[in-house]
């Protein structure tokens, strides 16, 4: 049974610490920090962007919640190295969507794994569906970063109660 005191930022921040929290990340945030110490980084950021209400016909309206899930790498770590060990875009892409490559599924220590493994993040939401942006990369005052967001939206439902 969901928490439903649990926001859905702070399930799926629940979920990825789970699985993703051995693998080197040093902070998981609930929004997207205006600064983040360069000692945190790696780290994710989960971003609620947008909720949508969608009228059901069936007394439940549909929400659709757009979340950022972002990955922070300092850029920095790949100064100095050659073109064969600068691999932080391999590292950003495995992370985000990789497959492993002896079963040929979705890593379990992608963030695609994590969600299509927990796909109802514990029976908290109905569906998602995710895409993966390596293109944005904010200006982050003292860092020089760089940055992979996957864009999920996650749908669940609420019971809507009559008027009186």
């Amino acid at each position: 049974m969901p928490n439903f005191k649990q926001t859905i930022t702070e399930r799926l921040i629940e979920v990825l610490q789970e699985n993703l929290g051995s693998y080197g990340f040093k902070q998981f945030y609930n929004g997207d920090p205006e600064e983040i110490p360069q000692s945190y980084l790696p780290c994710l950021c989960v971003v609620k962007r947008r909720t949508e209400w969608l009228p059901s016909p069936t007394g439940t309206d549909k929400r659709q919640h757009l979340i950022f899930i972002r990955a922070v790498y300092n850029k920095k770590d790949e100064f100095g190295k050659s073109a064969k060990e600068a691999v932080l875009q391999k590292t950003l892409e495995n992370l985000m969507e990789g497959i492993d490559d002896t079963t040929g599924e979705y890593a379990q220590t992608s963030v695609i794994g994590v969600l299509r493994k927990n796909f109802t993040l514990g029976n908290f939401v109905v569906n998602n569906q995710i895409s993966v942006d390596y293109s944005n990369n904010p200006d982050r005052p003292g860092l020089f970063t760089f940055e992979a967001q996957a864009e999920a939206l996650f749908d669940d439902f609420l019971t809507v109660h009559p008027k009186a």
